[in-house]
């Protein structure tokens, strides 16, 4: 006779978004999360990858009159992104005004749409 063992039917939680670079190495999200979060005008943001070569960027200003500062910054986050995704990596940047929530409601700041 077999024992009755507990298991579980779902579990729930936040993902954690896991990027691949050129090189084909795993990036754990919280390298973007580093690269973005202290920027002065970025209200909010987020860092989609597309393709192994393709990453977009979306981010809400908090004044967007300050573009040009933020045009100096896109230099400097995509010297940053490229070294560690690979230097042939395609970047583009969104001026949005809203990131919209995923469809459990949460704010995901990155995700991969490349299947691990």
């Amino acid at each position: 006779m077999r024992a009755w063992i507990p298991s579980l039917e779902k579990i729930t939680g936040r993902i954690k978004s896991v990027f691949i670079n050129s090189a084909g190495d795993y990036i754990d999200d919280d390298v973007f999360f580093a690269l973005l979060r202290l920027k002065e005008n970025i209200k909010k943001f987020q860092i989609i990858q597309e393709t192994v070569e393709y990453i977009i960027v979306n981010l809400v200003l908090i004044d967007k009159k300050k573009q040009e500062d933020v045009d100096n910054e896109f230099r400097e986050i995509s010297q940053k992104i490229r070294k560690i995704m690979g230097e042939d990596t395609k970047i583009k940047y969104n001026i949005v005004d809203e990131i919209e929530p995923s469809p459990s409601g949460k704010y995901m700041y990155s995700y991969s749409k490349i299947s691990n």
